[in-house]
């Protein structure tokens, strides 16, 4: 990942798999990984937004969605906030950059991490966990046609036979 001759998609690769074995280390082992693939996930997203050829339209998404992840993680929120912002600069309908800068966004700014959810669910985000977030302030309010109307767009707008998507929406 660190070698200046790999490729951006194989660094966003490499990368979102790390991402997934540091969620899994004990929470201060992770910080090292996680600086580790800040770099180039830096340099994977530059290279990106200037090349002329795109051969996967959803790279730039990928790359901005572990790079906010990671900046996150490591405590950085107002850098992956503006990566966020970045991408839908230049994206404004991507629903995977809002969903992204939602979490994000989740503990230090709840309203703008509510208002990107619900955008991103109606630009019919690809992603669950818009979907999920929304329902427990309106379970909280008792609002349960509306939780269920969440919980079946959802449904129809992902892979209805992948075990946690319903999982992820039963817990709702």
């Amino acid at each position: 990942i660190n070698d200046p001759k790999s490729n951006r998609s194989d660094i966003s690769a490499a990368a979102s798999d790390m991402l997934l074995i540091a969620n899994k280390l004990s929470p201060e082992n992770p910080k090292q990984i996680l600086a580790n693939i800040l770099g180039p996930l830096r340099r994977a997203l530059q290279e990106e937004r200037r090349s002329f050829w795109r051969d996967d339209p959803t790279l730039e998404s990928q790359i901005v969605r572990t790079l906010a992840l990671v900046m996150s993680k490591l405590g950085m929120h107002a850098e992956a906030v503006a990566v966020c912002d970045e991408a839908l600069q230049i994206h404004p309908d991507d629903p995977v950059a809002l969903t992204f800068r939602g979490f994000v966004n989740f503990q230090q700014n709840p309203a703008a991490a509510q208002a990107d959810f619900w955008r991103a669910v109606e630009l019919q985000a690809p992603l669950v966990a818009p979907y999920l977030a929304l329902t427990f302030p309106l379970l909280a309010n008792g609002d349960y046609s509306a939780v269920l109307a969440l919980c079946d767009q959802a449904l129809r707008l992902n892979d209805r036979d992948d075990p946690r998507v319903k999982a992820w929406l039963f817990e709702a």
